[in-house]
């Protein structure tokens, strides 16, 4: 199996100034090799400029959405994460790996909370976006509440 296919940027949605979640379109006949579960990431490669460039992402979809989504923060000085924010549009290609990781939950015999608050900053928004899909999954008729902390 190739370490790498090449996929298809399906959306590009601006949520921050500096922050876009990037949606792939997983054809049908790879959507078992891109099966993923919480707390996984993938492998971005992409050559920019000549640089053969490689990066790693937090997948932020939720299992029940069937979708291969992950959150790019634009970071000063970092070269793909400004391509990502400012060049990269739906119907782009980049080599995508399969989902990675074994920083993954074991259990799911946890006490159910009802009512949830969350204070993030720009930073931590993918992140956050991956818990609140597994939590409101999880627990569908929970209250939830969070913030965003911005510079001012």
């Amino acid at each position: 199996m190739p370490d790498f296919f090449s996929l298809s940027v399906k959306e590009v949605t601006r949520v921050t100034p500096s922050a876009v979640p990037v949606l792939f379109d997983v054809p049908t006949e790879l959507k078992k090799e891109f099966k993923f579960i919480p707390g996984q990431y993938i492998d971005l490669k992409k050559e920019l400029n000549g640089e053969d460039l490689r990066r790693a992402y937090s997948i932020c979809s939720s299992l029940q959405s069937a979708e291969l989504r992950i959150g790019i923060k634009k970071m000063s000085g970092g070269k793909f994460s400004v391509y990502a924010n400012s060049g990269l549009k739906a119907g782009d290609h980049l080599d995508v790996s399969i989902p990675k990781g074994n920083f993954v939950r074991k259990t799911q015999r946890v006490q159910k909370i009802n009512n949830y608050l969350a204070k993030l900053q720009v930073a931590e928004l993918h992140r956050f976006i991956d818990r609140f899909n597994r939590f409101w999954n999880w627990n569908p008729t929970a209250n939830s509440y969070f913030f965003l902390a911005t510079a001012a």
